[in-house]
């Protein structure tokens, strides 16, 4: 096409018509890489200098498997690979057990590996290690199934060069060495060379090398000294494996690594110990190798958290006999239903409060449950001790489903707070006072100075909180008094930001309450720590405004809140029978809610409140 046009327009004309041409070519190829509707001169980007140079490309290498192999580790290798999608993939030995020279069991433990590498999504390219490769038998073996034992090839002008350091046990013999050598010098002008062996050479050549799992005392001769002296020359970087043991190396101003496992013997002691499970990412870039060290735990697929999974985490239950009678010998039942294609393994153990008042049989339990099916496990839960409201004991769940559900930590089970709360639903008893409290928020009254009544508030699961907090109440003929001494080491954290009458208090350090009325319904009532008040027809603050007093003020380590709320606010007096009645306090240190009785929900759950009545 270009002599055409040259023939076609003059000189002068055909140099600039090449030049646009050109131009054209690469503008075209740009638009199709990248396009943008952005029109403005300021653009929501750093700069458009794409890291997508054709001539990177990107491998993974893997170390030892064996030497101890630890079952489903460089499976997982294989499928998290796959996720990663690098061009090809390579290891440095040690694939199979070995260290046997009956044919049949080599070929079986072959068979399974190769099984293992053949589900790569791309190519894999063996090695052979010391216990793939130690004896006439093995290597007649490997010969036979995989040909050399070391070669080379050119990738987009890199030479990878895959040394046997069996040969010579450990050591290259002189034939490889001299293939070595011709190698590199028919390959002069390739951009980096890489260098892959099982056992580090340049260690075995060097000496005086003392680690956790190998010691190498003098140095001695295995042929790679002589390869090393020519890469000298050149940009490379060296590959080994067979210690277990993560270490890096500069060795002529290059990079030597010995790599970990993947699945092979190993402490896992972690990284600052060089001991983990992992594959090596490695980036060929115009200026030679760029290396990740992937450890396997941190690979995750796009399905390590489905619908499947919610679906158990959901449905794991308790569901309690009814009546509920924990002092009887209550029985409970967890229905476990697998969501996942895999049959479910599941080992449910129970922990009990340290008061050991609690007992459950069976404590610990083991279940298999098949591919969306339900088991149904049957537990009984006794109670011997005195407590207003006892601590349930906690119950877990640890499942497995193949490969497909292996969580970090046991998922916790619902236990059926709503038994125990109303099997434990208390009664506060109001005492009748003479002189009616002065509402000022000092806890100084005749009134208060008995007992609190209520002592024993709780998170909305029965967990115990970590402050103290009482509350009082007495009556008149004429109002209901409570009085409420919130536990508080550091008052300067108090938030009082709400000032409006019928703000929401509760986002402030605040105490409610919540009073059943003659007429079924029930009050709100609330106040925050600098006397803001609430008061509400149930959850409606517009369909009520009483008459109720409310005053704060602080002490040493805890402010109080004082109420009066007249009866005619509430319907009338009880007058012999029993209304709902719940007490609730905020705390925004620690964004805690605190209840009493537990409601095991929110504020308004008013089937759940506990009872008020009047003492004569």
């Amino acid at each position: 096409m270009l002599a055409s046009l040259a023939r076609r327009i003059p000189r002068f004309r055909f140099t600039a018509a090449l030049i646009a041409l050109l131009l054209l070519a690469a503008g075209c190829r740009h638009s199709t890489v990248f396009s943008s509707d952005v029109s403005t001169d300021a653009k929501p980007w750093t700069h458009l200098q794409f890291n997508n140079d054709p001539e990177n490309f990107q491998f993974a290498i893997v170390a030892d498997r064996t030497g101890g192999a630890r079952p489903g580790i460089f499976e997982s290798a294989v499928d998290k690979l796959n996720l990663l999608q690098p061009e090809f993939v390579i290891t440095v030995g040690d694939m199979i057990e070995g260290y046997t020279d009956d044919e049949t069991t080599l070929h079986h433990q072959w068979d399974e590996f190769t099984g293992f590498v053949h589900r790569l999504q791309m190519p894999f390219f063996f090695l052979p290690g010391n216990h793939d490769d130690v004896s006439p038998v093995m290597r007649r073996v490997y010969r036979e199934r995989f040909g050399q034992t070391y070669y080379s090839f050119v990738y987009r002008k890199v030479l990878f060069l895959a040394l046997d350091s069996q040969d010579a046990d450990p050591g290259l013999s002189p034939e490889q060495v001299t293939w070595a050598l011709n190698t590199l010098r028919a390959n002069p002008n390739v951009r980096w060379t890489l260098v892959f062996m099982h056992q580090p050479l340049w260690v075995y050549e060097e000496g005086h090398l003392h680690t956790s799992r190998k010691v190498i005392n003098a140095g001695q001769h295995t042929g790679f000294g002589d390869i090393q002296a020519v890469l000298a020359s050149r940009p490379h970087t060296v590959f080994a494996g067979h210690f277990h043991q993560y270490a890096k190396f500069e060795r002529q101003s290059r990079n030597y690594y010995i790599l970990g496992t993947t699945g092979g013997q190993s402490d896992l002691l972690g990284p600052g110990f060089g001991e983990f499970d992992h594959a090596v990412w490695v980036t060929l870039t115009t200026n030679g190798p760029v290396q990740a060290n992937l450890k396997l735990d941190g690979i995750l697929p796009d399905d390590v958290h489905t619908e499947a999974h919610i679906q158990l985490e959901n449905g794991l239950a308790l569901t309690a006999t009814d009546p509920f009678e924990p002092a009887l010998g209550a029985r409970m039942q967890l229905p476990l239903f697998n969501p996942f294609s895999h049959q479910m393994h599941a080992e449910i153990v129970w922990r009990l409060p340290t008061d050991g008042d609690w007992s459950v049989t069976p404590a610990v339990t083991n279940v298999d449950v098949p591919s969306h099916r339900t088991n149904t496990v049957d537990f009984t839960l006794r109670y011997t001790g005195t407590a207003a409201l006892p601590t349930p004991p906690a119950c877990t769940v640890l499942a497995t489903a193949g490969s497909a559900y292996m969580p970090a930590s046991p998922l916790s089970v619902a236990f059926p707070l709503d038994a125990l709360f109303t099997r434990y639903r208390p009664t506060t008893l109001a005492t009748r006072t003479a002189s009616p409290p002065v509402i000022d928020g000092c806890l100084d009254d005749a009134a208060w100075q008995r007992p609190a009544q209520v002592v024993d508030f709780r998170r909305p699961d029965g967990r115990v909180p970590t402050v103290d907090t009482q509350a009082s109440v007495a009556y008149t003929p004429d109002a209901l008094f409570v009085a409420l001494r919130c536990g508080e080491p550091n008052l300067n954290a108090l938030r009082t930001s709400v000032t409006n009458r019928d703000g929401n208090v509760w986002e402030d350090d605040a105490v409610e309450l919540l009073i059943g009325t003659a007429d079924g319904g029930y009050r709100h009532i609330a106040v925050n720590a600098i006397g803001t008040l609430y008061d509400a027809a149930g959850a409606d603050r517009a369909a009520f405004d009483g008459t109720e007093q409310a005053a704060t003020t602080r002490e040493t380590a805890a402010w109080t809140a004082e109420f009066a709320i007249p009866w005619t606010d509430l319907g009338g007096i009880p007058d012999g029978r029993t209304v709902s009645f719940e007490v609730v306090r905020y705390r925004t240190a620690d964004r805690a809610l605190l209840q009493f009785p537990p409601l095991n929900g929110g504020n308004h759950r008013v089937e759940m409140h506990g009872r008020l009545a009047l003492a004569p």
